[in-house]
């Protein structure tokens, strides 16, 4: 097992404070083969956030598959444990804490916790929650002057994230011809703020609540393309400045969330009628 960034306090220590958060244990985790995070009771709020590989988790005795892009969440008493595979090893940050009373968020917190203490706590990171992990370990592993400020801003946004990814009231209204012209645009919006974690258009779908022949309909009539088309180009985009990036069409790829580098070939030639290779050495 490599812990790639570690910090942690139980909660009956410390901690670190940010605002009303407090912050007990952050890391990026790479798994080994077999790899078993043994079984305990949580003392905090602790959320998992797989980036690659597979598992099993175990969570008050009952299993569920840990797959990647998908976000779970623990509670104060529940028992957990995680199992890496055996041939496709786990990675995933983890992030727990617990809140103050006097945070905006605790009320809304506690009724999620109430409401979804024995149900299944998995959901897409649709919104990505792995972004704002990522951005807290950077800013923990190379604190500066801004630090303090940035991480509470980040845990937030996973906080909000994470109650905005399990709701489950949608608006039952018709909406008027100005407020279809607004649902279109939100929906290209959340698909460039996101494209970086969105891996099918029914991750947009899940998001905005209506049927996905409602909001393919909405969608064409605002943009003039459809949704796929219009994910499709974000994701080509994506891979350009990519490639710019890394060099890399296999690492592209990857985190592009294809299978493998022959599909997201095709799917690059027939955009920009040249292999990405050709892209990369040009």
């Amino acid at each position: 097992m490599n812990v790639h960034y570690h910090f942690n306090k139980h909660p009956e220590d410390e901690g670190l404070t940010f605002g009303n958060i407090v912050l007990h244990q952050i890391g990026d985790l790479f798994c080994k083969y077999n790899t078993v995070i043994d079984q305990h009771t949580q003392t905090c709020a602790e959320l998992t956030c797989v980036i690659s590989g597979k598992g099993v988790t175990k969570i008050n005795g009952k299993e569920y598959p840990l797959i990647p892009g998908e976000i779970n969440v623990v509670f104060p008493g529940d028992s957990h444990e995680i199992i890496s595979d055996s041939v496709d090893p786990l990675r995933y940050y983890f992030v727990g804490f617990s809140i103050l009373e006097s945070h905006p968020l605790y009320r809304a917190l506690d009724e999620f916790k109430k409401k979804h203490a024995s149900g299944e706590r998995f959901f897409s990171d649709t919104l990505n929650i792995r972004g704002c992990a990522s951005n807290a370990l950077a800013e923990l592993y190379t604190p500066n002057d801004f630090s303090q400020i940035l991480i509470e801003t980040y845990i937030t946004q996973i906080l909000v994230y994470t109650l905005q990814s399990f709701r489950n009231v949608y608006p039952t209204y018709q909406p008027d011809l100005n407020d279809k012209k607004k649902l279109a645009f939100s929906m290209a919006n959340f698909i460039d703020k996101n494209i970086e974690s969105i891996r099918s258009i029914n991750d947009v779908y899940r998001n905005f609540g209506y049927s996905a022949s409602y909001l393919s309909h909405i969608f064409s009539d605002g943009v003039g393309k459809s949704p796929s088309e219009y994910l499709h180009h974000a994701r080509m985009e994506l891979a350009l400045r990519l490639l710019k990036q890394n060099g890399s069409v296999t690492r592209t790829a990857e985190l592009l969330g294809y299978s493998s580098i022959h599909p997201f070939c095709r799917a690059f030639r027939k955009k920009f009628k040249c292999p990405p290779s050709s892209y990369i050495n040009n």
